[in-house]
C-alpha cells in the first residue's frame, strides 16, 4: 500500500491556490516591480489627506501638481462606484520617456511615468488625464478589500486582493470602466476619439461580426481592439441601456457579497445592477452601434477613391505608417502579425523591399530631401530599466548608415527648418513642462530654446517663413500657436483656439500645414492657411487616414488609409481630393459620450471654486521631507499561512515539491521603490522544521540576490578515495563487460546536524537595444555554499563550496505576435565554474553555448539552431560541481567530463479557428515543435554501488515534439498553454512531460 503524507496531499491544491494569488492582474501581483530608476536619484516625500507622493527632489512641482490633481477628483471619480479611496503612495518615475502609469497592490502603490506621450496622445493635460483614469482604478481594487475579503486581508494581507480580482472582475471591465469615467468629466477622454473605436467601426459596417469571446480573447489571425476598447464599449453599454450610473459599482459589490458562488456571480452581478449579463450587452452594442455607424456612414458620402500602392492586400493585420513619396515610390514603415518594425520601400508596381529592422517607439520619420531620413527613437539606459531616451537619428539611404545626431536626450518629433540646415525639435525636461529646441542637423549642438506657454505642452512642430507653428496641450484643449523665430523672443500666439479634437501628424506644404485630426469624429487629413485663416478637409476616408503627405512633383496625396487589415499606404491626385472648407468650432459631437457625461454630472459634485482654491494652496504650503532609502528598504505587505517559494513557482524549478508549497508560513516585503524585494519563509515536511530566505536588491548597478535554506534536510559527508586494489566488475552488473577496472570510490553518510545551503549571485543586466534589435549584455557571478563536507583522495573534510561565472549576450528581432520564434537572432553564453582547495584539482569547468533563430518555410513558422560544449579540467571525476551544460531531451543527468551538444527545433503554429464553447474552453492556436538533439560523450561518469562508474555511451540522441494549445478555459482571462514533451532517446526509451505555461507567471 502506498502512503501519502499529508503534506503530499496538500502540495498540489496549494500550488494551484499560489497560482492564483499571482495573479493575471498586474493590480495584484506580488513581485510586480516596472523596474528602478537611476542609484543616484534623491527622493523626497509629500503627505496629502488620502495620498503621499514620492518623488525625485527635481520633480517637486510636479509632485504637487500630482497630489492636487488626485485629491481634487477624488470624489468624482469614486462616488460612481460608491467606494471611498484608500490611503495610497503614489510613486513618480520621471527619467523615463514612456508615457503610463498603473495601480499596483502587493504592495499597495501606484506608479507614474511622468513623460507625456509626444505622439498619439490625449487634447487634454497629461497629469489630468492620468488622476482620471488610475483614480478610478483605486475605487475599483478597493471594493475586494470589503466583506470576506476583509477577513482574507487578515490571512494574507495585501495580496488576498488577488483572490478577488483573479477570480471576479475581468481586466476589461478595470479598464473599459476607467476609459468612460475619463470621457465623463473631461471632453477629451478616449470614448470621444474618433480613433479608440475605429476598428469595431469598420469591421461592423463589413459585416465582420464575431462573438463576445473572439473580441474579448483576441485571435493570431484576426486583429481584435485591446482591452480598454473592449471594455469601453461594454460599459458604456451597460451605462447607457440600463441608465445606472453605478453599475460597475454595484455589480462590484455583488461580487463581493455572493463571493462564495464562484461561476455563477459574474453573470448575477450584472444581471443585477444593469439587467443583462456581459454576452446580452455585447450584443446590444454591436446592433445598437451598427446601426448608428451605418447612418453616420451613409450621411458621410461619397467618399474618394484612393489608389493602392500595394500590389497585393496583405493576408494578415499589417500597418503601414510614416508614408515618404520618392522618385521610385514610397518609403514607410511596416508592423503586424508576422513582422516585427521594419523600414520598406514599395516601387510604383506595388513590389515591396525591405530595407532594414527598425526601432517600435520613434516618431515619425522625415526627409532633408537628400536621401536622409531622420526620426527620434526612444533608447534604452545601459542598466536602469526606468531611464531612457530620447534621441535624433539619422538614416542615409545610399550609404545604409545610420548616425546618432543627439545622444543622451530628450527630444521628439523632429521637423526640418526652412533652410534644411537645422531641426526643431520638442524636449520634455525631467522636471516639467516642454520646450522647442532648434539643434544643428549634423552635429545636434543646441542653436536656441524656446519654452512653451505656461502650463503647455508643445507636441509638435514645423517652420513656415520666419514663425515656427507648433501644436500645444493646454488646459483648455489642444490648439496651433506660433512664435516668430527672429522676432518675438519666445512669445507664442494663438493660431487656432484651444479645442478638444486631437491634432496630429503636423507637416508643411508651400506655405500651408496638413495634419491629421478626428475632427468630423473619423480621423482625416487637412491642410490649413496661416495667411488666409482657412482649413480645408483633403480626405473623406471611409474609415481613417493618417500620416498625409502632398508631392507637389506628382501632384499627388500620400497617406495611410485604415481598413480591416490595418492601415495602407495609398494615394489620390490632389485635385480629385474633397476639398470642403472644415472648422475647429464646428467639431462632432459624440452623443453616446454626451449622453454618458451628462449622467455622470447629474450623480457627482464635483469641489467648489472656494474648496479647489483652498486645497491648492494647502498643497502649496506642504513640507517636503527627504526619503531616504535604508529606512524605507523593507515593507512587509503580505503574508501566508504556508510556505510558498514565489521565485520557484515563477520559474517551476524545483526538484521535491515541498520546495515549492508545503505547510508553515510566508512573509513578503517590497519597498516603495521596487528595489529591494524579500521572502522569509518557515517550512515543514518530513520532521523537517525549515527556514528560508530570499532577497533581491536591484537599486545598485549590480543586482545582488540572496537565498538561504536551512534545515531542508541533514547534512550529509562525501568521502571520495582512490582504491588500492583494482575491482573487477561481473557480469551480473547490467551494462559492463567484465574485466572493466574503477579505481574511485565514494561513500555518502547522513548526519543529524541540520543543512544550510546559501547562495550569493550578483549581475548586471546590461541593455543594448537599438535600431530594431533587442540585445544585451549580462555578465554574472554566483557563490553556492553547503554544509555538506567532502573529503577528497585523503585530504581533511571541507565544506562543499563553488564558484560559476560568466557573460551572457543576445540579438534578436522582437517576436510578432503569430510567432513563435523571433524571425533572427542569435544569442552567445561563456561560463565557467571552480572550486577553491582541493576541490580545484577536480572540479573546473569550461562551458559555450550558442543559439540561432532563423526564418522557416512559411512566414509564421522558425528555426532555432543551438550548439553547446562543456569541458571538466580534472583527471579524477566525480560531479562536484553540477553541470553547465544540458542532456539531449529525454536523458537523465550524468557527470559530463569532455560534451558536445547540438540541437535543432522547428517551430510550426498553426491557427485553430478560434472555436469555443462559451464558458467552457476558447481554443486559438496550436503549437507544434518538432525537435532533434545530439551529443558526443567522451567521457562521463556515474555514482553507482558506491563506485564512480563509467558510462560508455559516446553518441546520445533524441528526437521528438512538444505540442501546446494556446486557449482560454473557464473564462479565465490569462492565455493558457498547455501541452506535452515526447522524446524517443537513443537508448530506446519514450519520454513524457507535461508542459504549462500562462501569463500568471
Amino acid at each position: 500500500m502506498k502512503v501519502i503524507s499529508p503534506v503530499g496531499r496538500l502540495a498540489f491544491p496549494l500550488i494551484l491556490f499560489t497560482a492564483l494569488l499571482l495573479s493575471q492582474n498586474r493590480a495584484a501581483a506580488q513581485y510586480y516591480t516596472l523596474g528602478n530608476d537611476p542609484a543616484n536619484a534623491k527622493w523626497s516625500i509629500i503627505r496629502g489627506d488620502t495620498y503621499k507622493i514620492i518623488y525625485p527632489q527635481q520633480t517637486d512641482s510636479l509632485a504637487r501638481r500630482y497630489l492636487y490633481l488626485f485629491e481634487k477628483h477624488r470624489h468624482t471619480n469614486l462616488a460612481g462606484l460608491r467606494i471611498e479611496s484608500p490611503k495610497m503612495p503614489i510613486i513618480l518615475h520621471p527619467y523615463t520617456t514612456t508615457s503610463n502609469a498603473t495601480v499596483v497592490w502587493a504592495p499597495r502603490r501606484m506608479e507614474i511615468f511622468t513623460s507625456p506621450p509626444a505622439t498619439g496622445g490625449y487634447a487634454q493635460n497629461w497629469e489630468t488625464q492620468l488622476a482620471l483614469h488610475e483614480g478610478r482604478h483605486l475605487g475599483q481594487m478597493q471594493h475586494y478589500t470589503k466583506g470576506v475579503f476583509s477577513f482574507f486581508n487578515i490571512l494574507f494581507g495585501e495580496q488576498s486582493l488577488a483572490l478577488g480580482i483573479g477570480f471576479y472582475p475581468s481586466v476589461w471591465l478595470l479598464e473599459g470602466d476607467a476609459v468612460l469615467n475619463e470621457s465623463d468629466f473631461s471632453n477629451a477622454g478616449r470614448g470621444r476619439s474618433g480613433e479608440f473605436l475605429m476598428y469595431y467601426r469598420t469591421a461592423f459596417l463589413q459585416d465582420d461580426i464575431r462573438s463576445y469571446y473572439h473580441w474579448r480573447y483576441g485571435s493570431y489571425r484576426h486583429f481584435a481592439p485591446n482591452k480598454y476598447a473592449f471594455g469601453y464599449m461594454l460599459t458604456s453599454m451597460m451605462r447607457y441601456a440600463s441608465g445606472n450610473y453605478y453599475a460597475t459599482g454595484d455589480a462590484m459589490s455583488i461580487q463581493v457579497k455572493r463571493w462564495w458562488d464562484f461561476f455563477g456571480v459574474w453573470n448575477t452581478s450584472f444581471i443585477r445592477a444593469t439587467g443583462r449579463t456581459p454576452r446580452r450587452h455585447w450584443r446590444l452594442a454591436v446592433s445598437f452601434m451598427s446601426d448608428l455607424w451605418q447612418k453616420d456612414y451613409l450621411s458621410r458620402g461619397p467618399y474618394h477613391i484612393a489608389e493602392p500602392l500595394l500590389a497585393k492586400e496583405p493576408r494578415i493585420y499589417t500597418g503601414y505608417t510614416d508614408i515618404l513619396p520618392t522618385e521610385k515610390g514610397i518609403i514607410a514603415t511596416k508592423s503586424g502579425y508576422h513582422d516585427s518594425r521594419m523600414l520598406v520601400t514599395i516601387d510604383t508596381l506595388g513590389k515591396e523591399r525591405r530595407i532594414r529592422p527598425f526601432a517600435p517607439t520613434t516618431s515619425n520619420i522625415i526627409s532633408d530631401g537628400d536621401s536622409t531620413l531622420i526620426w527620434a527613437e526612444t533608447i534604452p539606459d545601459l542598466r536602469w530599466e526606468l531611464q531612457n531616451f530620447s534621441i535624433i537619428r539619422s538614416y542615409d539611404l545610399n550609404s545604409k548608415e545610420i548616425r546618432d545626431i543627439t545622444s543622451r536626450t530628450k527630444y521628439f518629433n523632429p521637423a526640418l527648418s526652412a533652410d534644411g540646415q537645422s531641426l526643431f525639435v520638442v524636449e520634455y525636461p525631467i522636471g516639467g513642462g516642454s520646450q522647442l529646441v532648434q539643434i544643428d542637423k549634423k552635429e545636434g549642438f543646441v542653436i536656441k530654446r524656446i519654452p512653451a506657454p505656461p502650463g503647455g505642452q508643445i507636441t509638435e512642430i514645423a517652420q513656415i517663413g520666419d514663425s515656427l507653428y507648433a501644436l500645444i496641450i493646454t488646459e483648455s484643449g489642444m490648439g496651433i500657436y506660433w512664435t516668430g523665430i527672429s522676432s518675438d523672443n519666445g512669445v507664442w500666439h494663438n493660431e487656432i483656439p484651444d479645442q478638444h479634437r486631437y491634432i496630429q501628424d503636423l507637416t508643411v506644404s508651400g506655405n500651408s500645414l496638413c495634419f491629421t485630426s478626428d475632427l468630423d469624429g473619423l480621423v482625416n487629413s487637412y491642410i490649413y492657411n496661416p495667411d488666409l485663416k482657412l482649413m480645408r478637409k483633403l480626405t473623406n476616408s471611409r474609415f481613417g487616414a493618417k500620416y498625409p503627405h502632398i508631392d507637389n512633383n506628382s501632384g499627388r496625396l500620400y497617406w495611410a488609409d485604415f481598413g480591416l487589415k490595418g492601415y495602407q499606404p495609398v494615394s489620390a491626385p490632389l485635385d480629385s481630393l474633397d476639398w470642403r472648407v472644415a472648422d475647429f468650432g464646428k467639431p462632432f459631437i459624440n452623443n453616446i459620450s454626451e449622453h454618458l457625461s451628462r449622467q455622470a454630472r447629474l450623480n457627482t459634485e464635483p469641489l467648489s471654486e472656494e474648496e479647489d482654491a483652498a486645497l491648492k494652496a494647502r498643497i502649496d504650503s506642504l513640507p517636503a521631507k527627504n526619503y531616504k532609502k535604508l529606512p524605507h528598504l523593507l515593507r512587509i505587505h503580505s503574508w501566508a499561512p504556508f510556505y510558498a517559494n514565489i521565485n520557484r513557482i515563477m520559474n517551476m524549478s524545483y526538484e521535491h515539491f515541498y520546495q515549492l508549497v508545503s505547510v508553515g508560513a510566508t512573509v513578503i516585503s517590497q519597498n516603495d521603490l521596487s528595489t529591494a524585494t524579500m521572502q522569509l519563509g518557515y517550512s515543514y515536511h518530513k520532521g523537517f522544521h525549515s527556514g528560508h530566505l530570499n532577497f533581491n536588491y536591484s537599486g545598485l548597478y549590480p543586482v545582488l540576490e540572496i537565498a538561504v535554506d536551512y534545515n531542508d534536510r541533514h547534512r550529509t559527508n562525501t568521502t571520495i578515495e582512490e582504491v588500492h586494489h583494482h575491482q573487477t566488475i561481473l557480469p551480473a552488473h547490467p551494462g559492463v563487460m567484465p574485466g572493466e577496472v574503477y579505481p574511485i570510490r565514494h561513500t555518502i553518510d547522513t548526519t543529524d546536524i541540520p543543512s544550510w545551503d546559501v547562495s550569493l549571485r550578483t549581475y548586471v543586466p546590461l541593455n543594448l537595444s537599438k535600431s530594431g534589435w533587442n540585445s544585451g549584455l549580462i555578465p554574472q557571478l554566483r557563490y553556492d555554499f553547503s554544509n555538506d563536507k567532502y573529503s577528497l583522495f585523503g585530504h581533511k573534510g571541507i565544506y562543499r563550496q563553488s564558484l560559476t561565472y560568466g557573460v551572457r549576450y543576445y540579438k534578436t528581432l522582437p517576436n510578432p505576435k503569430s510567432r513563435l520564434f523571433p524571425k533572427w537572432g542569435f544569442g552567445v553564453q561563456v561560463s565557467g565554474a571552480y572550486s577553491h582547495g582541493p576541490h580545484n584539482s577536480s572540479g573546473n569547468i569550461a562551458y559555450f553555448y550558442t543559439y540561432g533563430y532563423l526564418p522557416g518555410i512559411l512566414n509564421n513558422q522558425g528555426i532555432k539552431l543551438s550548439a553547446a560544449y562543456q569541458k571538466q579540467f580534472n583527471k579524477r571525476a566525480f560531479g562536484y560541481l553540477p553541470n553547465l551544460a544540458s542532456m539531449p531531451r529525454g536523458f537523465d543527468n550524468i557527470v559530463l567530463m569532455d560534451y558536445a551538444k547540438f540541437t535543432a527545433d522547428y517551430a510550426i503554429p498553426i491557427y485553430l479557428g478560434d472555436v469555443t464553447w462559451p464558458w467552457l474552453y476558447y481554443l486559438k492556436r496550436l503549437q507544434i515543435i518538432p525537435f532533434g538533439d545530439f551529443a558526443i560523450n567522451r567521457s562521463s561518469w556515474y555514482p553507482q554501488n558506491g563506485i564512480i562508474k563509467p558510462i560508455d555511451q559516446k553518441y546520445l540522441y533524441s528526437y521528438g515534439v512538444d505540442v501546446l494549445v494556446n486557449a482560454h478555459l473557464l473564462r479565465i482571462g490569462s492565455e493558457l498553454s498547455f501541452g506535452f514533451r515526447y522524446a524517443r532517446t537513443s537508448l530506446g526509451t519514450n519520454y513524457w512531460n507535461a508542459l504549462f505555461s500562462t501569463g500568471l507567471f
